[in-house]
């Protein structure tokens, strides 16, 4: 059987072909939120002098949501909740189990999704009030591993901005009880003292977007510090994450539309002019390559860790931005995202032909060097395995490593050494 990283390599020989791409920043960024996270779980007094209550009051002018809801995550019937993610189904007494012991395991991909809380965009405003306060009863911080998934700082800069747009939408901004009002401030203070620079990319851009919807809805010198900080931290990863032709620097294609997804939110809320202007520059280049990774279908090519679902379609973002007008026949190439191709009426093609991820961050990346994908007459010919799941193990093993790919495999080695569900050594 073709193999990926020699099991005979000691973990601590893997982790240092690993740490050698990563920037020293970054890993000074994740020994002090270890350091600090042990602090704050040990030292009462650490925790009680930032948890102060804050002073920021709601904006007389906060912005809803962009996208329509999203659906098919939850059903409420009566004392009871039924949550679907990642073709997975649990069903929960109310209260609500929010750590359920036997998602506490590997990624624990299902239990952040329970606490994204996008599902509440499809509730009633009675059943949406319900689940907030549940959750702030019984999830508070700094208990055993909060960083893993409740507090986890991705997870809670989605759930906050869905709590947030969805305040407004509903009208509930000033009627909320005040228990949901405080927690947002609670959890926006938290975010800014947790933001993941140890790791950036993708992460950090959720992170950013929260701190900008923050100066949106609430108003104050807090507000004003966060939405500051959010903007000052955009214009740097502008920079850093968007190549010139307009891929995002993880080179992920289900990854470039998130982020793409995530700049067109932050958009609505920027009050920064030039920044405005640089961010609707760069939005452009990447709606072009975003049209470039996309099958006739609609769907995006399946590079990396990608699959054929998403929180919104491309055609949808494509619209919101103003698309950058139909796909032009003829040959393309996003040379620094390392992708080329061919489109025509009947045709579609498109070939890896670059780097397989950015060498500080290639949690995404799998062994598809030279893979390709092949639509013929709008119908998927040649496809690629894309990605099943992120937990460790074999199907984790097999979706990264060369033999899944459309590409050659010399001697069943991999092209790069796979390791653990995101880690690459060599």
């Amino acid at each position: 059987m073709p193999q990926g990283a020699d099991e005979t390599v000691p973990n601590a020989l893997r982790f240092l072909r690993m740490v050698r791409h990563v920037p020293l920043t970054q890993l000074l960024a994740r020994a002090r939120l270890m350091a600090q996270r042990r602090a704050e779980i040990s030292l009462p007094f650490i925790r009680k002098s930032k948890s102060r209550r804050q002073t920021m009051a709601l904006s007389a002018d906060p912005l809803g949501p962009i996208f329509p809801a999203r659906t098919g995550r939850i059903v409420l019937t009566g004392d009871h909740a039924v949550f679907r993610f990642l073709g997975t189904e649990e069903t929960s007494p109310i209260p609500i189990d929010w750590r359920p012991r036997k998602f506490q395991k590997g990624t624990r991909l299902w239990l952040l999704n329970l606490h994204y809380m996008e599902y509440l965009e499809e509730l009633d405003d009675s059943q949406f009030l319900r689940i907030i306060l549940d959750w702030i009863d019984q999830t508070p911080p700094w208990q055993p591993g909060f960083w893993r998934d409740n507090w986890n700082s991705f997870s809670l800069s989605i759930r906050v901005v869905v709590w947030m747009q969805q305040l407004v939408l509903r009208g509930l901004a000033t009627s909320a009880p005040e228990r949901v009002i405080e927690s947002l401030r609670q959890q926006l203070l938290f975010l800014e003292r947790h933001l993941e620079t140890d790791i950036g990319g993708n992460h950090l851009m959720k992170n950013i977007k929260a701190l900008l919807w923050a100066g949106r809805f609430f108003t104050g010198p807090e507000a004003a510090r966060m939405h500051s900080s959010g903007e000052a931290l955009l214009r740097k990863e502008l920079g850093q994450q968007i190549h010139g032709d307009g891929m995002h620097f993880e080179l992920t294609p289900a990854y470039h539309r998130q982020v793409f997804a995530d700049l067109l939110e932050m958009r609505t809320v920027l009050t920064d002019r030039p920044l405005q202007s640089a961010l609707e520059e760069v939005l452009e280049s990447m709606a072009e390559a975003l049209v470039h990774l996309t099958h006739p279908d609609g769907e995006l090519a399946q590079f990396g860790d990608t699959a054929m679902d998403s929180d919104y379609p491309v055609e949808l973002l494509l619209k919101h931005w103003h698309s950058p007008g139909p796909a032009l026949n003829g040959a393309w190439e996003l040379p620094s995202g390392g992708f080329a191709g061919f489109r025509s009426d009947s045709q579609y093609f498109i070939i890896r032909t670059g780097k397989i991820a950015a060498d500080e961050l290639p949690a995404h990346a799998h062994g598809d060097n030279g893979s390709f994908e092949w639509s013929v007459d709008g119908h998927r010919i040649i496809v690629d395995a894309g990605v099943y799941e992120y937990d460790p193990g074999e199907r984790r093993r097999w979706s990264r490593s060369t033999e899944a790919h459309n590409t050659v495999t010399v001697n069943g080695a991999d092209q790069a050494e796979f390791w653990g569900s995101f880690r690459v050594g060599r």
